[in-house]
């Protein structure tokens, strides 16, 4: 496992946050049929240890990593160019993939905040001004 997946477990954990058990190959590759979408191999490396915050539980900074099942019900009600993996304060917004950009976007604004998942997942659990 990358050192970014370990780091960002660790906190979760840390922080009592409820994580769900990972998640196969096989769901990650149905989910990517139903949206039409493919995801980038850094967000699979940490899906297959974590399939997403339990419920609407959320980390200290008040951000919550969504299961596949609830990535695919979000982007039902979205614009369907959007496919975010999570959201702040309870949908106050959401982050993710734009299908036709490459990056990490929040769904309200049209410039990147990163290039990676990766990254993204280290600025939210770093709260960076970025992801707000």
């Amino acid at each position: 496992m990358e050192d970014w997946i370990e780091t960002a477990i660790s906190d979760w954990k840390l922080s009592d946050t409820k994580l769900n058990p990972g998640t196969s190959l096989a769901e990650i590759v149905n989910t990517e049929k139903l949206l039409g979408f493919n995801f980038p191999e850094d967000f699979k490396q940490l899906y297959l240890k974590v399939n997403g915050f339990v419920d609407w539980d959320w980390q200290q900074h008040m951000f919550s990593l969504w299961p596949l099942n609830r990535i695919v019900e979000e982007y039902t009600k979205s614009d369907n160019n959007f496919v975010g993996f999570c959201d702040f304060l309870i949908n106050s917004h959401s982050i993710g993939f734009k299908k036709d950009l490459k990056g990490i976007f929040k769904n309200y604004d049209a410039d990147s905040i990163c290039e990676s998942f990766a990254e993204a997942i280290v600025m939210i659990n770093n709260s960076s001004d970025l992801i707000y």
